[in-house]
């Protein structure tokens, strides 16, 4: 791995200069200083780039990359990076990784990706994400989202998201869903949900299409068009119950 590892780091640097040179009209020793700067430097297991790079015996820390992997952590501060892979964290401060897998934590701050996905939890703070993947917590503080999957608990708390799909909980606190699913609980705090299904479902004050249920579905203030569970009706304090457990 170290010889492959050095031939994509040193090609990297290559491309940079070359792109400097062809783009920029870049000359003589300044070409020397672009490779330099772009070539990723490791200080003892970690190492640290512009253009980010692949280091399979520690973390990577970069400003802009095109690329990471690394067999511990993932730091990006922005840009678009094709692909962002951690043996443990997977960070992006404001970008857009189109891809980001990791075996902990996967999280974007700012920014927007195709696909994202962890062995822990997968967080967005802000931004568009097309596929959200988690073996345990799925979540998101403010977006639009394709899917949301995790055998955890899902959790959109303002925005868009057509599916959402968990084993535990699927939750969106204020927004607008098109399809909720859980093994358990489906709650959608304020807003509107088209379809719910789980165990327990409840929309809190808004408008639900269609709510089936196993045993509990609940519209606190709102419209439920339809309804189907051992339980069902308008209630705000069962509604209520529902989302707070």
């Amino acid at each position: 791995m170290k010889k492959s590892e050095n031939f994509v780091n040193f090609g990297l640097a290559i491309v940079i200069t070359f792109a400097a040179w062809l783009f920029f009209d870049v000359q003589g020793r300044y070409l020397l200083l672009i490779f330099l700067a772009a070539y990723p430097w490791r200080v003892g297991k970690k190492m640290f780039s512009i253009f980010g790079g692949v280091n399979s015996q520690g973390s990577i820390y970069s400003l802009f990359p095109l690329f990471q992997k690394a067999s511990r952590n993932t730091y990006a501060l922005s840009g678009l990076t094709l692909f962002q892979e951690a043996g443990l964290d997977a960070v992006m401060i404001i970008g857009i990784p189109l891809f980001q897998k990791a075996h902990t934590d996967a999280l974007i701050c700012f920014g927007l990706s195709l696909f994202q996905k962890s062995k822990c939890d997968s967080k967005m703070i802000v931004g568009i994400i097309c596929r959200q993947e988690a073996d345990n917590n799925a979540a998101c503080c403010l977006g639009v989202i394709l899917m949301q999957k995790s055998h955890g608990y899902i959790r959109l708390e303002v925005g868009i998201v057509l599916i959402q799909r968990s084993v535990m909980e699927t939750t969106t606190v204020f927004g607008i869903s098109v399809f909720q699913k859980s093994d358990h609980k489906v709650a959608c705090s304020y807003g509107i949900s088209l379809r719910q299904e789980g165990q327990d479902v409840s929309c809190l004050i808004g408008f639900v299409l269609s709510q089936k249920a196993v045993y509990c579905a609940y519209i606190g203030f709102g419209i439920a068009l339809f309804q189907r569970g051992h339980d069902v009706g308008y209630s705000w304090h069962i509604a209520n119950r529902i989302n707070m457990e």
